[in-house]
């Protein structure tokens, strides 16, 4: 995967467990800044979570990030423009990053 598309997707994934925080359910968007122009990611999603016993006291893990709906759009000067984005690839890096 060229570079400029693994940013992309470490970004949106950076993005949208900043939003999701506590949550075992969201429901928004979260904007991101691409190459030429922002990346929009609307979703709801089902949040799963286990509690893990660390060093600290207990702390809730991710487990799994389950959309129920998702759409990603791109905008460039033009306008809305087509794009090839993957639910798949962005699952494995928010699993790899929560």
């Amino acid at each position: 995967m060229e570079k400029a598309l693994e940013n992309l997707y470490r970004n949106v994934a950076e993005r949208l467990l900043e939003a999701i925080d506590g949550r075992d359910y969201f429901n928004g968007a979260v904007q991101v800044e691409e190459e030429e122009g922002e990346g929009v990611l609307t979703c709801s999603l089902i949040i799963y979570r286990a509690c893990v016993e660390d060093m600290t006291g207990k702390c809730d893990l991710i487990t799994d990030i389950v959309p129920v709906w998702w759409e990603y759009a791109s905008y460039g000067p033009d306008g809305l423009r087509p794009n090839d984005f993957s639910w798949n690839e962005l699952h494995a890096y928010l699993m790899s990053m929560k």
